[in-house]
């Protein structure tokens, strides 16, 4: 029986996951139609990890 799931890994399903990974007793399943997840794909500028702003 799976306790847990999830429709996609975005921010907040990905923030679940990780959450959940220290309770053994749950089980848990996401679904992603991407076979691999990427933070705003198409939105950085070329050759960058991550954008932060400096305030």
């Amino acid at each position: 029986m799976i306790d847990v799931i999830g429709i996609g890994i975005g921010p907040a399903n990905l923030g679940l996951a990780a959450l959940l990974e220290e309770y053994e007793d749950v089980s848990c399943c996401f679904f992603e139609q991407e076979s691999e997840f990427a933070w705003h794909p198409g939105m950085l500028i070329k050759g960058t990890d991550l954008q932060v702003s400096f305030f």
